[in-house]
């Protein structure tokens, strides 16, 4: 429930300042690109620290991958909601 107001309040100040968007096909898109986002930590944080055999209590070591980890997917994630997620409204905004 937290994501979907995340999601929906940058929406709403968006439609304030440029008219009408599609929020249908924006939260579809976002969910499609959220979904594997939460997959792939999950998968990349625990594949890392199984494949490095790093224990539960080197948290320091775990912290750090974790948040390079993080770091990586935030960017990647932020330029794919840029350019697919956004991309339509960006478009039609420089047109007006």
């Amino acid at each position: 429930m937290t994501a979907l107001l995340v999601f929906a309040l940058p929406f709403a100040l968006y439609g304030l300042a440029y008219g009408s968007y599609c929020l249908g096909r924006s939260l579809a898109r976002y969910y499609a690109l959220a979904l594997p986002l939460l997959l792939a930590q999950f998968l990349l944080t625990e594949g890392v620290f199984r494949a490095a055999h790093i224990a539960d209590r080197q948290t320091i070591l775990r912290t750090v991958i974790y948040a390079v980890v993080m770091t990586v997917l935030f960017v990647g994630s932020y330029v794919i909601q840029h350019r697919w997620v956004f991309g339509d409204q960006e478009e039609r905004k420089r047109h007006k």
